[in-house]
């Protein structure tokens, strides 16, 4: 399994030199962070969070159509097993970076606002969600556009 060596994985979908069990492993990892993230916020969606949250799956599914394209304009070839190979690398990858960049972020903005204001603020979160799926999906894009031959 690779977990954070993105060319290795670019690499070896490009050859084609994989089995089903390779992306087979991805697969449950996939299902099992879709299962927490949408069981993590067990609040009732309402009001502005329910917009944000429909304008959050909205740019997820242009994103999945938008790497889809990526693969169907070049090769037509194995779209599941490269987007869940590639899809949890660039994720993981994505997290590694990410982590760091938001506490970061977060200890500096502690100064400016109180720490109960930080901890509450709605549109702060709802712009990082967005922002980091915006990333991933152009990053997604990239490593398709790497893998898919013309």
């Amino acid at each position: 399994m690779i977990i954070f060596n993105l060319k290795k994985a670019e690499a070896l979908l490009k050859s084609g030199a994989y089995s089903n069990r390779f992306v087979l492993t991805y697969f449950p990892i996939y299902i099992i962070f879709s299962m927490i993230l949408l069981y993590v916020d067990v609040e009732p969606l309402k009001g502005w969070k329910l917009v944000l949250d429909i304008y959050a799956s909205v740019i997820s599914l242009l994103g999945l159509f938008f790497v889809f394209s990526i693969n169907e304009k070049r090769d037509q070839k194995n779209f599941l097993d490269r987007y869940f190979v590639l899809g949890f690398v660039v994720f993981a990858r994505l997290m590694i970076f990410s982590i760091p960049i938001v506490i970061v972020l977060f200890i500096i903005l502690k100064f400016v606002f109180s720490q109960e204001a930080l901890l509450n603020n709605f549109w702060l979160e709802y712009s990082l969600t967005i922002i980091i799926i915006l990333v991933y999906y152009w990053l997604l894009a990239q490593s398709f556009s790497m893998v898919a031959q013309d």
